[in-house]
C-alpha cells in the first residue's frame, strides 16, 4: 500500500486543504470520547465506515495503530492525541488509493452547557496530479466529514 508522510499535530496549521466541522451534541465529553475510541461503533454513524482492527499490541491509545475500512478505502492510522474526555487524533501511514499524501484527523471536545462541543478537523494533502481535481475529491469527501458530527449526536442519543 502507499505510504503516506506521518503528520503531528503542528499539520492543523500548514495543510493545504482544511475541512472543520463543529456541533454541539448533548452527551459527556468522556461519553463522546468513549465512542471515538471504540471502533466498532464508527460503522454506525460515520458514513461509509465499514470497520477497524487495532494493529498495535496492547490497548489502543497514545501511538497505538489501527486498520480501518472506510467505502474503497483502507487506511493505517497512529493516534497522535490521545487525551480521554479532551482529544482524539490520528495521522494516516498507508492508504489504499494514491488520493492524498498526507492525511490527519483532530477532534477537540470542550464542555459547553450540558453537553460537548465536538470540534472536528480534517487536513490532508493531495499528490501534485491529482491538484487539478481537489475540488471533485471534495465533492465526494466533504459531505461524508460534514455528517460526521450530526450522526455522531444521533447515535449518542441513541445509545446513552
Amino acid at each position: 500500500m502507499p505510504q503516506l508522510v506521518p503528520q503531528d499535530l503542528s499539520y492543523l496549521e500548514t495543510a493545504k486543504q482544511r475541512l472543520d466541522f463543529s456541533h454541539v451534541v448533548q452527551a459527556s465529553p468522556e461519553r463522546v470520547f468513549a465512542v471515538l475510541a471504540d471502533g466498532a461503533s464508527w460503522p454506525r454513524w460515520f458514513v461509509d465506515f465499514k470497520r477497524a482492527e487495532q494493529t498495535s499490541p496492547g490497548p489502543l491509545g497514545l501511538g497505538g495503530t489501527r486498520h480501518v475500512w472506510v467505502g474503497p478505502l483502507n487506511l493505517e492510522e497512529r493516534f497522535i492525541a490521545w487525551e480521554p474526555g479532551r482529544r482524539f487524533s490520528f495521522t494516516m501511514l498507508t492508504i489504499n488509493l494514491p488520493l492524498v499524501t498526507s492525511l490527519l484527523e483532530d477532534w477537540r471536545l470542550t464542555p459547553e452547557g450540558s453537553g460537548t462541543r465536538v470540534d472536528y478537523a480534517v487536513r490532508f494533502d493531495v499528490p501534485w496530479w491529482l491538484r487539478p481535481f481537489t475540488k471533485l475529491l471534495l465533492l465526494k469527501f466533504r459531505p461524508m466529514f460534514r455528517k460526521a458530527l450530526p450522526n455522531l449526536e444521533t447515535y449518542l442519543r441513541n445509545n446513552p
